[in-house]
């Protein structure tokens, strides 16, 4: 996902600039849109992803809550299964929203307000009717 010459059109907010093989959250949501070409189900979500200390990531498409991912300092890959696919209209697009608690305290050193890194994206999809 990250690396791809038109990767920055579908970034939409709390991120921050793309760095050589992830790009970092700045807030604590993060939302990337992305338009589609058909009506789909989204069936699952796979990302790899990291934190500056172990978190919960919350993951929701078009404001349906798709579960999350438990994060810490190293990459790893995480892999949702949706007990029910997210139906989407090729119209409405889909706007993919990552949250992690406002509250929580990360270690960051850095000038920017880190909360995770988003290494890779993969959303499984099957055509049909929104």
């Amino acid at each position: 996902f990250f690396g791809a010459a038109n990767v920055n059109r579908f970034v939409v907010s709390g991120w921050s600039v793309e760095e050589r093989s992830h790009r970092w959250a700045i807030a604590p949501t993060a939302t990337l849109e992305i338009p589609l070409t058909a009506d789909v189900s989204v069936t699952g979500l796979r990302i790899r992803a990291r934190s500056l200390g172990p978190c919960q990531l919350k993951i929701t498409i078009n404001g349906q809550d798709c579960g999350g991912a438990t994060l810490d300092t190293a990459f790893s890959l995480a892999t949702l299964t949706f007990a029910k696919p997210v139906r989407l209209r090729r119209d409405a697009g889909l706007t993919l929203r990552f949250a992690i608690d406002p509250d929580i305290r990360l270690p960051n050193v850095e000038p920017r307000p880190l909360t995770f890194a988003l290494k890779s994206l993969d959303l499984t999809c099957a055509p049909g009717p929104a």
